[in-house]
Formats: structure tokens, C-alpha cells, sequence
């Protein structure tokens, strides 16, 4: 009788350790993670906190990377940025400063909603130009570049030819102040392309830019130009309202786009939450997304 006693302990026990290890993922090779959350009226203040308490809780899943090589318990570990975006765009957690416990929960439960304007493109771009990814930034040789957007999907830049815009600001600016808008936009972009180091693969990105904005729309083009610099992008909408069909359009696959299904609310974004942290484990390759 006290050998099956026994036979019994031990598989609670062996039981009890697979659901620990289940609830903390350890990546097996080092991954990179900036997170691009969307603080504009679209999404809206109570949202835009719930984003950032929902990315707290998923990085804490996690046996992070300590001081920017292997985790203390294997090879690789996860390590993490943030980055707020309306109208402007706000680097709230570079990677090189997440290295310590609880710093990056302390910079979510302490950053400011910035309600304008969604220019989704531009945190893409500021990801590319900043070179956030870089080791002089926290970034590490070898390790797996991911950025993670987490936003409604909607754009004050459009995504498609069509465009598909964040019109909140509309009410309250007339058409030539929209223009006019647009005209600063472009007079940064210019500046973004040519006023770096790197200036000839500048002008060539520009050109393809200008051409692509035409063609497929800002927000698109910028995503996809991580893409094919050997970033994955991964896309994550938390409410009934977000779209959809523009989030998979940005993703570097349909695999790595998150949405809640119909009806779904809480038990959807715990479901996403699980998904995403499987996800940014296994890996995706960099792949070339929706172009056609």
C-alpha cells in the first residue's frame, strides 16, 4: 500500500513542477523584445493602462536575461523595451535599462497616457533610425530581434491605399490644419532619412518609401522595412474594437498576429497573453508579411 502511496506522491510532484515550469517560459536561445504600445485617443486613457499593466504581467512570465547575456538558470533568456507612440514618440524602456528586477514594472506603472494622434509608422520608423536594437542600446549579438505592437490597429496614417485613419482628431481641426499636419510629417520623414549616418542607404530607403507610401501606405511600409531587416513583428489588438484586418497586414506572418475572437474579454486577452509568450519563444522567422 505505501508503494502506490508513494507512486502517487511522486507524480503530484512531477505534476506540480511541469505546471511551475509551464508558467514560467525560459526561451531557449536569446530573444529581444520591444514593445510598441499605442497611447492615442483611439485606444483611449483606461485602455492604454490596462495595455500596460497586461505587458507587465506577461514580461514577468518570463526568466529574463541578466546584464544583457544568459539567463542565471540556461542559455538565452528574454529581454525587454518599451516604447509609447501617439502623435509623438516616447522611449520609455530601452533594453540596456530593464536588465534589473522590477525596473521595467516601476516605468509601466509610472508612465503618462499621451492621447493625440495615432502614428503608428512613425514608432516602426523610430525603431529602424534609433537603432534600438543595437548592443550600444541594450540589444545582443545573436539574439533574436522582435518587436511587439500593441494597439487597435487604427492609423492616422493610413495602412492601405484606401487608408484607414484614426479621425478622433478631426473634430476638432479643420481640413488645412489636417494638410498642414501632413506637410510636417513628411518635412520629418525627410529629415529621419537624410540627416544620419547612413546616408546613401538612406536616400535608397526614402526612395523606396515614397514609392511604397503611394502604393501601400506609411504604416505598412515601415513595419515591413523591419521586416526585412531581420526583425519579426508581431501585432497584439486587446479589445472588440481593434482591426483586425490591419493588424495581420502589419505582422510579419498571420501566425504572428493577436486578436480577440468574437464575444471574448477577459478570458480572450489571457488567452493571447499565453499565445504570445509560446510565441516569442519558438521564434518566427523574419518573413516578407502581407505584400501582396
Amino acid at each position: 500500500m505505501w508503494l502506490y502511496q508513494v507512486i502517487i506522491l511522486q507524480l503530484i510532484t512531477f505534476g506540480a513542477l511541469l505546471s511551475f515550469s509551464e508558467g514560467a517560459p525560459e526561451c531557449s536561445a536569446p530573444v529581444d523584445v520591444i514593445f510598441l504600445v499605442d497611447s492615442s485617443t483611439s485606444v483611449g486613457e483606461k485602455n492604454f493602462y490596462h495595455h500596460l499593466a497586461w505587458i507587465a504581467d506577461l514580461t514577468d512570465q518570463f526568466q529574463q536575461a541578466e546584464n544583457g547575456s544568459a539567463s542565471s538558470s540556461g542559455a538565452g533568456g528574454a529581454k525587454f523595451g518599451v516604447v509609447l507612440y501617439s502623435k509623438n514618440v516616447v522611449p520609455l524602456v530601452p533594453l540596456g535599462a530593464a536588465d534589473k528586477p522590477g525596473v521595467l514594472r516601476q516605468a509601466l506603472q509610472s508612465a503618462e497616457y499621451l492621447g493625440e494622434s495615432s502614428h503608428v509608422h512613425a514608432a516602426f520608423l523610430a525603431v529602424y533610425q534609433l537603432k534600438m536594437f543595437s548592443t550600444p542600446n541594450g540589444g545582443r549579438v545573436g539574439a533574436r530581434d522582435v518587436v511587439v505592437l500593441v494597439s487597435d490597429g487604427k492609423s492616422s496614417a493610413p495602412t492601405e491605399d484606401d487608408g484607414n485613419y484614426d479621425d478622433d482628431d478631426d473634430e476638432n481641426d479643420d481640413d488645412d490644419d489636417d494638410d498642414d499636419d501632413d506637410d510636417d510629417d513628411d518635412d520629418d520623414d525627410h529629415y529621419y532619412f537624410f540627416n544620419n549616418k547612413y546616408t546613401c542607404p538612406g536616400r535608397i530607403v526614402l526612395i523606396f518609401y515614397l514609392f511604397f507610401r503611394k502604393k501601400r501606405g506609411v504604416a505598412r511600409f515601415a513595419a515591413h522595412n523591419l521586416i526585412t531587416h531581420q526583425v519579426t513583428v508581431m501585432t497584439v489588438g486587446l479589445t472588440q474594437r481593434a482591426d483586425v484586418v490591419s493588424l495581420r497586414r502589419l505582422a510579419s506572418s498571420r501566425s504572428d498576429a493577436f486578436t480577440l475572437r468574437e464575444g471574448e474579454t477577459e478570458a480572450g486577452q489571457e488567452r493571447i497573453k499565453s499565445d504570445l509568450v509560446q510565441r516569442i519563444c519558438e521564434g518566427s522567422r523574419p518573413g516578407m508579411g502581407y505584400l501582396c
